[in-house]
């Protein structure tokens, strides 16, 4: 309409297109996408890289120690295997001997697989008179008590011998 508020019989129109802001478009979009799983695809790399280079050093650590503890268990059995007296280890929750050295064949004339299989082995060749003796002591010595105490063995040719045992 004009000022005097008569209306044109042309009529016109104006055509305006805006065009999007060139981060409002789908190929920017589309890119920052990408952008970003090649972030997340990197730092994955990364991450997995030194995973297994830490499990690499691991495996070293694990190798050298197990070799350390073979070389010190093979030491361990030869000074046990030339020592006169009996080694032992027991688990004190089972009762049970996880090891024994091979003097106990030696002094005892009982077998080492034997006694690990059988702990009530131990006494078969203790003297009668001291068997409660050193059963009670073998208890108190499974509680972790410190004990030393000497008791008789009978032989399986019938010598009697005398045993000092301490744990």
């Amino acid at each position: 309409s004009n000022n005097d508020g008569i209306w044109s019989t042309h009529a016109t129109a104006l055509k305006i297109a805006l065009q999007p802001h060139f981060y409002q478009t789908k190929p920017f979009m589309a890119s920052w996408v990408l952008v970003i799983l090649g972030i997340a695809f990197g730092a994955h790399r990364v991450r997995v890289r030194s995973l297994k280079k830490r499990e690499e050093m691991l495996q070293v650590a694990i190798e050298a120690r197990t070799s350390d503890l073979r070389e010190s268990t093979a030491q361990f059995q030869q000074l046990a295997d030339n020592i006169r007296e009996i080694f032992w280890a027991i688990d004190p929750q089972a009762a049970r001997y996880k090891y024994v050295s091979s003097a106990f064949e030696q002094i005892w004339g009982e077998k080492q697989a034997d006694l690990i299989r059988d702990a009530a082995v131990w006494f078969r060749r203790v003297h009668v008179e001291d068997q409660e003796r050193v059963r009670l002591i073998k208890r108190r010595q499974l509680a972790g008590d410190t004990e030393e105490f000497e008791y008789r063995l009978l032989s399986v040719d019938g010598r009697l011998s005398w045993v000092r045992d301490r744990a």
